[in-house]
């Protein structure tokens, strides 16, 4: 695939480094989540080898309403293990793995928006289910702790301004069909919401596969009267 357009090849470099370098945080008596050697929670070879190279998200048949989106990698081999780790069994400290691999992503989205412009990042909800089953909201964090990573010129915040209403059943093992239908109408807007007059909003997700869930946030959004111009994903499905 690609590489996302506008993204300095210095940056992603700085970006890259830094996966080895909080590589060093992990070495603590534990089994690697990837490929199962003793020696810490992230070996340094897995580590080494879950890198970002940011590219654009194509579904295979985008459903209608899919923004634009930029992914930090494919999800597949170390990164997949890593993102199911932190995500579904609650290993938090992996977000110092996961973190700077969103920055990229996001700093290659933020870069091609003008120097001027108020960007807002809404995290795609889970469930309250998902968050009593996973410990917590796994994405808002993650977010908020890729967003310190990132130095570009526009003033940048994070918002939570959908939740997730109960309904959808787990997505694995449906088709493209049946994700959409699933989770139609499942995002509604948080009380209080902040101004978003004149600002650009980004939604991001952990996974892209159907590119359901983004179209529905970012639907939900544009139904609020949001500019969304686009989103980012950690990884995105080949």
């Amino acid at each position: 695939m690609n590489s996302a357009p506008g993204f300095s090849m210095s940056n992603f470099a700085a970006l890259n480094a830094e996966l080895l370098r909080v590589a060093a945080d992990l070495m603590l008596p534990a089994y690697c989540v990837s490929c199962s050697r003793s020696g810490g929670l992230l070996c340094l070879g897995c580590a080494s080898a879950c890198r970002a190279a940011p590219r654009r998200a194509h579904p295979a048949h985008p459903p209608p309403g899919f923004p634009t989106c930029i992914a930090a990698s494919a999800y597949a081999g170390v990164l997949r293990s890593v993102l199911l780790a932190y995500k579904e069994h609650n290993r938090r400290r992996l977000l110092c793995v996961l973190a700077p691999m969103l920055a990229i992503g996001l700093s290659a989205a933020l870069q091609n928006l003008p120097a001027n412009e108020r960007v807002l990042l809404v995290p795609v909800p889970s469930s309250r289910a998902a968050r009593r089953h996973r410990g917590g909201d796994h994405l808002r964090p993650l977010v908020a702790a890729a967003l310190r990573h990132v130095h570009v010129r526009q003033p940048v915040g994070v918002s939570s301004m959908l939740r997730a209403v109960p309904g959808a059943r787990d997505s694995l093992g449906l088709s493209a069909v049946a994700r959409r239908s699933n989770i139609r109408g499942r995002f509604v807007p948080r009380r209080g919401l902040p101004l978003t007059d004149g600002v650009s909003v980004l939604v991001v997700d952990d996974v892209v596969t159907s590119g359901a869930t983004l179209a529905e946030a970012a639907g939900t959004l544009r139904g609020l009267g949001c500019h969304v111009v686009g989103a980012v994903a950690l990884a995105a499905v080949s």
